[in-house]
């Protein structure tokens, strides 16, 4: 199973792999303590910030970053709500002059290409006040900073190497057209679920 434009069936495979090998590390290094049984969002909370189990909240941190990913991608994506866009474009438009979703688009895509290292992740989030556009390096997740995650965009290398490798080996790596894809295949629904259940809350 791929997620088409985007990832072909033995992209998608590859990701669950790595995937794979997160779970089975978080499960190794829970099992007959304290955090074994508790929630992802729980395990990654008491982790924080403690370096005596940073590689117990590194594989967390990658399990959720996986499992958010995927629920941010759908076959040919699910347009915008007509609420989402509507706060987008309040909030990106300089009033008016740009597409509020286009220039998430663009920032989402200028963080990605901002990871040098190709080894970690770029989410939309709301703030409690506001969108914003952050990197994330691996092994960390917006869990447990306040934020609210709306769309996840895995930047690893491993996530596009194999659909979109190079023609010209010393050109471009294949990222700008992956990320491009990415938004053809957005789950725009999901996002505004979180963004509406958010600030319901508040």
């Amino acid at each position: 199973m791929g997620v088409a434009p985007l990832l072909s069936r033995e992209q998608f495979a590859l990701q669950q792999v790595f995937h794979r090998d997160a779970i089975d590390t978080l499960n190794q290094l829970t099992i007959g303590t304290e955090l074994e049984g508790h929630s992802l969002d729980v395990v990654i909370r008491k982790t924080s910030f403690d370096a005596t189990r940073a590689a117990i909240h590194t594989a967390a941190a990658e399990h959720f970053n996986y499992c958010f990913w995927y629920k941010s991608l759908r076959p040919w994506g699910v347009s915008v709500p007509s609420v989402l866009r509507e706060e987008l474009q309040l909030q990106y438009s300089r009033n008016g002059m740009l597409d509020g979703v286009e220039e998430v688009q663009r920032l989402m895509l200028l963080s990605a290409q901002n990871q040098l290292s190709r080894c970690g992740w770029v989410y939309l989030v709301w703030t409690g006040r506001m969108f914003d556009v952050l990197e994330f390096s691996h092994g960390t997740c917006p869990i447990g900073s306040g934020l609210v995650p709306l769309l996840a965009l895995n930047v690893h290398t491993s996530s596009f190497a194999h659909d979109y490798a190079p023609l010209d080996p010393n050109g471009d790596d294949g990222l700008e057209i992956y990320v491009h894809n990415f938004f053809k295949t957005c789950n725009w629904g999901l996002a505004h679920r979180y963004f509406t259940e958010a600030n319901v809350k508040e």
